[in-house]
C-alpha cells in the first residue's frame, strides 16, 4: 500500500529511471546494496527511503537526485550553436517549428548513414 503520492511519484521516476538505464530491479539492488525486494518496495511506494539511500539510487541509474522528485532538469546547451538555434526558433509558429523539426531530423538522419 503507497504511503502517500510523494512516495508513489518517486517510485514510479525510480522505475522510469532504471527502465530507461535498462537495469533490473536485481542490478539496481546489488548497485546500492539493498535487496530486490526493498527496491520493489521503493518502485511501489510501499517504504520510505533515507536521503543516503536516495543519492545511492541517482548515483546508480546516473540521473539527478532531482530528477527522482520531479521533472527532470533540462539537457546542458553545451554548444555555443544551441543557443543561437533556440534563440532563433523562440516564438514561432507551432507549424514552423514542426517544420523546422522534421528538417532537421531529416539532415541527421542523413548524416548518421
Amino acid at each position: 500500500m503507497a504511503l502517500d503520492p510523494i512516495h508513489r511519484d518517486f517510485g514510479r521516476r525510480v522505475r522510469a529511471a532504471r527502465r530507461t538505464k535498462g537495469m533490473s530491479q536485481e542490478a539496481l539492488a546489488d548497485a546500492v546494496h539493498m535487496s530486490p525486494e526493498t527496491i520493489s518496495n521503493v518502485e511501489r511506494g510501499a517504504t520510505t527511503t533515507r536521503l543516503v539511500t536516495i543519492v545511492s539510487i541517482a548515483e546508480a541509474l546516473g540521473v539527478d537526485v532531482a530528477a527522482l522528485f520531479g521533472d527532470p532538469p533540462a539537457p546542458a546547451r553545451d554548444h555555443p550553436l544551441v543557443e543561437e538555434i533556440v534563440g532563433l526558433l523562440a516564438g514561432r509558429d507551432p507549424e514552423i517549428l514542426r517544420a523546422v523539426l522534421d528538417q532537421a531530423t531529416i539532415l541527421i538522419r542523413a548524416a548518421s548513414r
